[in-house]
């Protein structure tokens, strides 16, 4: 709020930088991805808030643009609560009805060669 807006154009199509859906690939119904962002700290660490907004208790699978080394949940200050176990760069997760959560994730510096 207290930086003013910029605009940037841009010619080429972006791809996003987080990917939630439901474990088996299909979308995730009534989970909505309200923030993403870089944590203020610099440590190029991505915060991603989502929420679960229909009442259902809903498994998701997180996904970035890069892999992700180490996951935890976390408060609105950024700082870690209780790390989410990270299998093959994804974090799953189970929301509960209409829960909140603040992510931040790791990503690794160096591709292996993998889609996700």
């Amino acid at each position: 709020l207290n930086a003013p807006l910029r605009v940037v154009a841009g010619g080429a199509a972006v791809a996003p930088v987080v990917h939630v859906s439901g474990v088996d690939g299909a979308p995730a119904a009534g989970v909505e991805i309200d923030a993403v962002k870089l944590a203020d700290d610099g440590s190029e660490d991505v915060i991603v808030r989502l929420h679960e907004a229909l009442g259902n208790r809903t498994r998701v699978s997180v996904a970035t643009s890069g892999r992700i080394a180490e996951a935890w949940r976390c408060d609105l200050l950024e700082e870690p609560w209780s790390g989410e176990e990270v299998g093959d760069g994804v974090v799953t997760l189970t929301l509960r009805p209409f829960q909140i959560v603040t992510l931040r994730l790791r990503r690794t510096p160096t591709a292996d060669g993998r889609i996700r």
